[in-house]
């Protein structure tokens, strides 16, 4: 869980930046506001709630089968 936190924090600060500095030009800003670098982080974002959705998933059907037993 704690990578969903990192990654939703860098996905806040990406998009608040790339909001403050949108007419700053590339080669002054950096590339790490560009688009195509903010859907990568996002990318990684879902990635990491689709781990923690699977764990937690998991461990629930874990948790009703060691209780019938």
């Amino acid at each position: 869980m704690l990578a969903v936190e990192y990654h939703s924090r860098a996905v806040e600060v990406l998009d608040w930046g790339s909001h403050v500095w949108q007419d700053v030009p590339t080669e002054d800003r950096g590339c790490v506001f560009e688009r195509t670098f903010i859907r990568g982080e996002k990318r990684l974002h879902i990635m990491a709630i689709h781990e923690v959705s699977n764990y937690v998933h998991d461990f629930r059907f874990l948790s009703r089968a060691c209780v019938r037993l």
